[in-house]
């Protein structure tokens, strides 16, 4: 799905946002919210992914 960079990018991209948009008042926007709930998720789902296929071998 994702390389372990892309992973750390994204992930740097989520807290640095969400830091940013918590300081900023817009994470009471339930669209600005939402684009951040569904970026951790994936990364979450990403790194579930990694670690069984890892695993598997």
């Amino acid at each position: 799905m994702l390389t372990d960079k892309q992973s750390l990018i994204l992930s740097g991209f989520v807290g640095i946002g969400f830091s940013v948009a918590g300081i900023m008042g817009l994470l009471e926007n339930y669209f600005i919210g939402g684009i951040f709930m569904t970026l951790f998720l994936v990364v979450l789902v990403n790194i579930a992914i990694v670690f069984f296929k890892r695993r598997k071998k």
